[in-house]
């Protein structure tokens, strides 16, 4: 902080809580890249730069979350439930596809101290969507992904998601 030896030192001396470290490893700080590795809120992955990184919380949701690797999940925040192998995988969807990034305000980044969700992943489903008690009926709308003909096709175009 300003007024202690470090602050004037002309080095970035950052110290991370054990709080924060990830399920891979201690998390640790690159003062040559200016990255952090290990930490549990980007999923263990490695961060952006943090003198000009930035993440688009619209876009970029895999810069913090990963599809899960092992079971049960390789990181605190790997994407794992339902069918997101299929979604992200096989159909090629992005996160926004189905996430509304309007919705993660209320609780997305209240606590990245815990491992725990302060919000349910489920509460950020888009509308267009219809999820509703882990399955989905998308409906397709004026200037909205079509999830319909991406998703189900043909009929029946409700599926129960929420199966492993």
């Amino acid at each position: 902080g300003i007024g202690s030896v470090k602050h004037f030192n002309q080095a970035v001396n950052v110290e991370i809580s054990a709080d924060y470290d990830a399920k891979s490893g201690t998390a640790s700080y690159d003062p040559t890249t200016s990255t952090c590795i290990n930490v549990s809120c980007h999923g263990a992955l490695t961060t952006p730069p943090w003198r000009i990184g930035r993440i688009d919380v619209d876009t970029q949701c895999t810069i913090c979350h990963r599809s899960r690797t092992l079971q049960p999940p390789d990181q605190f925040n790997s994407f794992f439930s339902g069918k997101h192998d299929f979604h992200v995988g096989g159909l090629g969807l992005i996160c926004i596809d189905c996430h509304d990034s309007g919705k993660l305000a209320p609780g997305h980044f209240i606590n990245i101290k815990t491992h725990d969700f302060e919000q349910v992943p489920a509460k950020t489903i888009r509308d267009v969507v219809r999820y509703v008690g882990g399955s989905c009926t998308p409906v397709n709308a004026p200037g909205n992904f079509s999830v319909t003909f991406k998703c189900h096709p043909a009929p029946p175009l409700t599926r129960v998601w929420a199966t492993p």
